[in-house]
């Protein structure tokens, strides 16, 4: 006799725990949902930890405005970084200017020594004077 009320009293007690475990996972989905979307909002988001918390999200069966928010928004930042991407990778990079060189001034020994050379008075590699 005493089985047969255990039974209905552990059924009841199954069926509490787990509906308390679906309410702490849908609470707990809710945050990473709200975290999601904290992190598309960012300057810089990253990409792949807001979907993880979206799949979070979708996994524990949560269907609401804010998830949809989330999902557009990531589909925005991802096309948003590639138009980036394609803008940078087509801009050329500025010419530079070629300027032409003055040509130095050459001071009194330098003719001097080209003189000699053309004169062959200067001998050797080091270009000492005879």
């Amino acid at each position: 006799m005493e089985t047969a009320l255990v039974k209905p009293v552990v059924d009841a007690l199954i069926s509490i725990f787990e509906k308390a475990r679906g309410i702490k996972l849908k609470s707990s989905a809710e945050k990473s949902l709200a975290a999601a979307i904290r992190e598309l909002l960012n300057a810089s988001p990253n990409e792949n930890i807001a979907a993880a918390k979206i799949a979070v999200a979708k996994a524990a069966g949560i269907i609401s405005s804010d998830l949809l928010l989330a999902e557009e928004m990531l589909t925005k930042v991802k096309t948003s970084k590639k138009l980036a991407a394609k803008v940078t990778a087509s801009k050329k990079p500025a010419r530079k200017k070629v300027v032409a060189k003055k040509p130095q001034k050459r001071n009194s020994h330098q003719n001097r020594n080209d003189r000699m050379i053309a004169f062959g008075s200067l001998k050797g590699s080091k270009g000492k004077l005879r």
